[in-house]
């Protein structure tokens, strides 16, 4: 991920979007790619009545329209900032991605081996990929 910088609003407490000792964690989560993050959300209303989606897929996918690109995805991290359990949030999370609101992209490191995943928002979700 060199070169690339997160997006900050300066109005919003970054504290909410980070946890203390990540730094000494090499690339045990991802960062999420969300391009239309800027200081307010927009949801498009085919989210609101897209009815593959049910109330826990929709409001985890609002919360993940409202991260700053670059946030430092992970379970904990959205277990932190809301009241869902990690299971709940993992399964969610599953449903989103078998739509194809969420897509896992791999990441490598200098070496080209697997250092974990980037999860990217697809409004509209991707339909057409193969599982």
């Amino acid at each position: 991920m060199t070169g690339k910088t997160a997006v900050t609003a300066p109005h919003i407490n970054q504290d909410f979007f980070s946890y203390k000792n990540f730094s000494e964690i090499s690339r045990q989560m991802g960062k999420l790619i969300n391009l239309s993050y800027k200081t307010f959300t927009i949801i498009p209303n085919s989210v609101l009545k897209d009815p593959n989606l049910g109330m826990k897929e929709r409001g985890l996918l609002t919360t993940l329209l409202g991260l700053p690109d670059g946030w430092d995805f992970s379970i904990n991290g959205l277990s932190a900032i809301l009241k869902d359990g990690r299971e709940s949030l993992r399964s969610t999370l599953s449903v989103l991605e078998d739509i194809g609101y969420v897509e896992r992209i791999p990441v490598k490191n200098e070496k080209g081996k697997f250092d974990g995943c980037d999860y990217k928002i697809n409004i509209p979700p991707i339909t057409n990929f193969s599982s």
